[in-house]
């Protein structure tokens, strides 16, 4: 048997395992460099509920990055480059 046939990508794990936002390119450029993008309203969730990971992902399904809101901006917890 082929071990790799039982990989799972990074940024196909991070869907199974947080809330999601498809990053635009431009933000995506951003997120590699590590400057912050607006926190948008679809990643939402409960105002009362206490922060929890979002997994922003590139339009081509990799992990780049898991996010708290911090105002009205997204904080990185953790970049992944590519």
């Amino acid at each position: 048997p082929d071990p790799a046939a039982h990989v799972v990508s990074l940024g196909r794990a991070a869907e199974r395992s947080f809330r999601t936002r498809t990053a635009s390119e431009g933000e995506a450029s951003y997120i590699a460099t590590g400057r912050r993008i607006p926190w948008a309203e679809a990643m939402g969730g409960d105002p009362g509920a206490p922060p929890s990971p979002v997994a922003l992902i590139s339009g081509d399904g990799h992990l780049l990055a898991l996010a708290e809101q911090h105002g009205a901006q997204a904080k990185y917890l953790a970049v992944f480059a590519e």
